[in-house]
This record gives structure tokens, C-alpha cells and sequence, in this order.
């Protein structure tokens, strides 16, 4: 009776997934399972780092994890063309190659961890006073972090090129588990280096258990095959995915930073506040955009259509995140005044709103990017170039733009000090437009490119 339970069962489960297909079965897996790590990461933001850090450093919180994400940014660059040929090599059952490529990257991980060592050790100073803090501890454990991060896109793409998809999503439930273990252990007593500890402990968990998922690959039972044969291609391919990857990187690094430097503590930490309420839509993203790469690929190089994928993820970012972001129009003010320890950024509840478009409008993106480069078409990289390079030189230029006030004649300074004289919400409504313009520019490159592709 069990068994014959168990069949029907099984016989149920691939009807559902044969009906929805691969890209909505995992995004759905992912979406059930992801919500552990949703709920962790909105009790751990909204709740205990509200509560136990200090007015001061909560405001760090945001600029640390962008630092983070800066010192991924080449290896970043890297595995977003390294993915699409270890799908490509992995499609074509290549294992030689494949073991290849991971090989290779992780010379260059290694590589770049010696020069990031060597340079934070060098900057110590320099980067303690632009970040405000002084505690050494806090930066030697913020530089094992950095260095660790640059080896973990070399895990993500192995396992998301290679198809893992069951030990990714798994892999999204091992990193909250520790990360909130630690974080109680560990916030209230040691605050920042608390929280830093915590996200180390996490990142190492879930690289072991990424290195465990691609085992067959990494271990002596393959041997390694040339694949020189495609430099051509992964030149180009880098080349115009690298140009837009590293922007997008540069830009989310360059928003924060440009807060938490030249706006108030006050205005820094009301950022981070309405952030971790404010990114909410990108949960979203978390559940498909995985999956949603590898399978386009996968689709077009088999000359199937992909376009649906497209349209079906796009959907679902504006049915789940138009009632989200009309919440935060509607009831950001309730939403703050819930907690006492919330309430003192009431003001801020304005920001909610705005970090939500920006959120929803980044989902958008990145799923249409993903499609892009799984097909290898890069109409748009000549639109997203300019467009993200004049965002970092305004919005840095213009907010820290005082240094050039003893050269600036003085009706200019006056005109641009009205636009900029509240700093965090002219960065804000910077980050609104840039992504409304991206948006914009991406649709008119994908219907142009379905116009050619029709004739």
C-alpha cells in the first residue's frame, strides 16, 4: 500500500512538472524553499539588527555587504561567461572541458585572492576611515569574507551551468540556517563583527556543500580537454556580457557607498531600514533567475524559442510585485510604526515605495538579461554602457561634488546644491530613473531583435 502510495505520488509529481515545465518546477521548489531564507533574513534585518546594533553602525550594514560584492566583481564578470559555456560544454556531454573551465577559473580565483590580500593589507588605513569604523578584527574578518566571496562564484556557476538545480535549492537552506545560528550567538555581544562572523559562517557552509554537488567534476575520475577551439566565442561573449555585468556590479556598489559618505548617519541607517523592507521583490528573482539562465540556453541551442520564458518571468515579477509595492505606498508609515525600535524611522517611510521600484525594476532586468545572454545576442550592451556610466559619475559626482567648491562659480553652485541638498533622497530617485531608462532601453532592444529575427 505504501509503494503503490508512493508511485502515484511520483506519477503525479512528473505530470506537474512535465505540465509546467522545468523552469516554473524548480522556480517553484525554490520559491517554497527560498522562504527559509527569506524569513531569516527578514527577522535577522528588520528585527535583530534593528534592534541590537547602534544607530551608527547599522548604517555600515549595507555599504559592508556591497564591499563584498565589489571584491566579486571580477570573478563575477568571469562566471557570467564561464556559465554559459559550461552549459554549452555540459549539453554537449564535453566533461573534459568542462573540468577545464573549472580549473582555469579557479587559478584565477586564487590569482586574485593573493592581490586582494595584498592590497587590503596595504589599505588598511584608508578604507577603516572611509567605512568608520576601527576596530582591526572587523576588517581582517571583512577581508577573509572578500576572499572567500571571489571563490564562490566559481561554485555557483559549476553547479548552476551543470544543472544542479536540487543542490541549489538546497543550498539556499544550509546559508540561512547557520547564518541565523551565528548571528544569535553572536550579534548582541560583538555587534558588526558579529554580523560579519556570521555572514563568513554562512558563506563557508554553503561553499562546502556547493564543492560536495560538483564532486565528480572536481575529483580525478575526468580528465581535463583543451578547449581552445572557442576562444573566439568566449571572447565576445565576455567582452559584451563582462562590460554590462561589471557596471551593474559598480553601480550597486557606488549607491550605498555614495550614503553612506556623504548623507547623514541618520539618513545612512534610515537607507538601510528602508532597504531590507524595500528589496522584497527581489526574493522573487531568487526563485527563478537560477534556473531561468541554464534553461534558455539549453532551449536555444537546440533552436528552440525562448521568448515565453521571458514574457512568463516577467509576469510574475509585476503580479507578485505591483500589490507589494502598492503596500508600501499604501501602509509604509503603519509598517514602521509596528515596533518601537522601527518607529524612530518613520520619516523614512517614503523610501520603502521608491527601493521597491528600484527592486521590482532590477528583477526585470535581470531576467531580461539572462535571456539575452543565453541567446548571445547583446544589442542592448550599446545602450546599457552609457546609461549606467553617466548614473556612477552623477551620482557620485554630484553628491560628494562639494570638494570642487572653491572652483565652481556660484550660481552654478547654487542650482546644483538645490538639487542635491537633500542627498539621500536625490540618490534614491537616481537609482528610480536609472532602471526606468534600463527598462525602457531593454524593450526596445528586444523588439527590435524580434523584428530582425522575424525577417
Amino acid at each position: 500500500m505504501k509503494i503503490t502510495w508512493l508511485c502515484q505520488l511520483e506519477v503525479l509529481r512528473g505530470r506537474v512538472k512535465a505540465g509546467i515545465g522545468l523552469l516554473w518546477w524548480y522556480s517553484a521548489l525554490q520559491f517554497v524553499f527560498s522562504k527559509v531564507e527569506n524569513l531569516v533574513n527578514l527577522y535577522v534585518g528588520a528585527f535583530l539588527m534593528v534592534d541590537l546594533v547602534s544607530r551608527e553602525d547599522l548604517g555600515a550594514v549595507v555599504p559592508f555587504r556591497m564591499i563584498i560584492a565589489f571584491a566579486a566583481l571580477p570573478m563575477g564578470v568571469l562566471t557570467r561567461t564561464a556559465v554559459k559555456f559550461i552549459n554549452t560544454f555540459h549539453v554537449g556531454e564535453q566533461r573534459g572541458r568542462v573540468k577545464a573551465l573549472l580549473r582555469d577559473l579557479a587559478a584565477v580565483a586564487l590569482v586574485l585572492s593573493v592581490l586582494a590580500l595584498v592590497v587590503l593589507s596595504v589599505g588598511q588605513g584608508f578604507f577603516q576611515a572611509r567605512m568608520k569604523f576601527d576596530d582591526p578584527l572587523i576588517y581582517w574578518v571583512l577581508v577573509v569574507t572578500l576572499i572567500l566571496s571571489l571563490w564562490m562564484p566559481v561554485l555557483r556557476v559549476a553547479a548552476q551551468g551543470l544543472m544542479r538545480f536540487r543542490h541549489m535549492i538546497l543550498s539556499g537552506v544550509v546559508r540561512p540556517i547557520v547564518y541565523l545560528i551565528l548571528m544569535l550567538l553572536l550579534l548582541k555581544r560583538f555587534q558588526l563583527l558579529g554580523y560579519l562572523v556570521a555572514l563568513l559562517g554562512a558563506a563557508c557552509g554553503v561553499a562546502v556543500y556547493l564543492v560536495w554537488s560538483i564532486r565528480e567534476y572536481i575529483g580525478p575520475g575526468i580528465e581535463p580537454a583543451s578547449y581552445g577551439a572557442e576562444w573566439g566565442k568566449i571572447r565576445r561573449y565576455g567582452v559584451n556580457v563582462g562590460s554590462v555585468a561589471l557596471l551593474l556590479g559598480f553601480a550597486a556598489i557606488v549607491e550605498p557607498w555614495t550614503i553612506r559618505n556623504f548623507a547623514t548617519q541618520m539618513d545612512s541607517a534610515g537607507y538601510y531600514v528602508a532597504f531590507m523592507f524595500g528589496q522584497t521583490p527581489l526574493y522573487l528573482a531568487a526563485a527563478f533567475t537560477p534556473f531561468l539562465f541554464p534553461l534558455i540556453s539549453q532551449q536555444h541551442e537546440r533552436g528552440e524559442k525562448t521568448d515565453h520564458m521571458l514574457f512568463q518571468s516577467v509576469v510574475a515579477v509585476l503580479l507578485i510585485g505591483a500589490p507589494l509595492l502598492i503596500f508600501f505606498v499604501s501602509g509604509g508609515e503603519w509598517l514602521l510604526g509596528l515596533r518601537v525600535s522601527w518607529r524612530q524611522y518613520m520619516d523614512y517611510a517614503p523610501l520603502l515605495w521608491k527601493v521597491s521600484i528600484v527592486s521590482i525594476l532590477q528583477c526585470v532586468l535581470g531576467a531580461f538579461i539572462a535571456h539575452e545572454n543565453a541567446c548571445s545576442r547583446f544589442h542592448y550592451v550599446k545602450w546599457f554602457v552609457p546609461i549606467l556610466i553617466a548614473e556612477i559619475a552623477l551620482l557620485y559626482g554630484l553628491m560628494g561634488w562639494h570638494v570642487f567648491r572653491p572652483w565652481v562659480p556660484g550660481g552654478v553652485w547654487d542650482v546644483v546644491q538645490g538639487v542635491v541638498e537633500y542627498k539621500l533622497g536625490f540618490a534614491v530617485w537616481m537609482m528610480v530613473g536609472t532602471r526606468v531608462v534600463l527598462v525602457l532601453a531593454a524593450g526596445l532592444c528586444f523588439w527590435g531583435g524580434s523584428r530582425r529575427s522575424e525577417s
